[in-house]
């Protein structure tokens, strides 16, 4: 019953792509915007500087949502029958990247560093999430 739900509203929200692109590059720029802040101007902004797991479920959490508005804008609306589509492969790939490049660029903002669990967080963002679409979308869930 969910995952017919969750179908049916992803279906229904596809054709709106220069809307999921434009909130794609929204979100890629804020992405990069925050990753060139210092840990000053960080903590200035309100960011809640709770612990590491803390900030690890948040970078997770912004990642996916770029690969969710990401695969929105790529959706072809047709169905492989494959465990991993073509399209969320294309995803992954962009925003492995993105979450790579924005982690890394923070070893040369001053008071800040590189962290493996934010690297982890961005980077397997993507796949948990195209994963579950593939799964959500499996012709099985008419």
């Amino acid at each position: 019953m969910v995952i017919k739900l969750l179908k049916s509203i992803y279906l229904k929200i596809i054709p709106y792509k220069k809307l999921w692109l434009s909130v794609s590059i929204v979100l890629a720029c804020v992405f990069l915007y925050i990753a060139t802040r210092s840990v000053y101007q960080v903590r200035q902004s309100g960011y809640p500087m709770v612990s590491t797991l803390f900030d690890a479920i948040a970078h997770f959490i912004g990642f996916a949502g770029l690969s969710i508005t990401l695969r929105l804008y790529f959706e072809k609306n047709t169905r492989e029958k494959k465990i991993i589509s073509k399209t969320s492969i294309l995803v992954i790939i962009i925003v492995g990247i993105w979450g790579f490049l924005c982690e890394s660029i923070q070893f040369f903002v001053p008071t800040r560093g590189v962290e493996l669990i934010d690297y982890a967080a961005n980077i397997l963002a993507a796949p948990v999430v195209q994963i579950l679409i593939d799964f959500i979308l499996q012709p099985k869930y008419k």
